[in-house]
């Protein structure tokens, strides 16, 4: 069946690279590009989960608060770590201390 399904695009795009042709090009890295250091490629790994643990792509999206708050019996303020009621909502302090675990 793969074997099948290889030769039917054979038969499609063969035409198709007939016609193009790749160009010539001739280019060269530039002289100050390196190859990155072991602990550059640690840092960034370490950083980008770090911030996709975080939910950092989600706090853009939905844009929550830091932190939320609340009012207790006697009507003064107190700051809520967790977001009540919603499953999948969090608060930005919150995915930021779940990505430190």
């Amino acid at each position: 069946l793969i074997h099948f399904y290889q030769r039917a695009m054979d038969l499609i795009l063969k035409p198709i690279f007939n016609i193009l042709t790749v160009p010539d090009l001739k280019i060269k890295k530039p002289s100050w590009i390196t190859t990155p250091s072991p602990w550059t490629i640690f840092t960034f790994v370490l950083l980008s989960y770090f911030l996709v643990t975080g939910g950092i792509i989600y706090d853009v999206i939905v844009e929550p608060p830091s932190v939320g708050s609340t009012t207790d019996e006697h009507g003064h303020q107190r700051p809520v770590a967790f977001m009540p009621y919603r499953v999948n909502g969090q608060y930005i302090m919150e995915g930021l201390a779940s990505s430190f675990m």
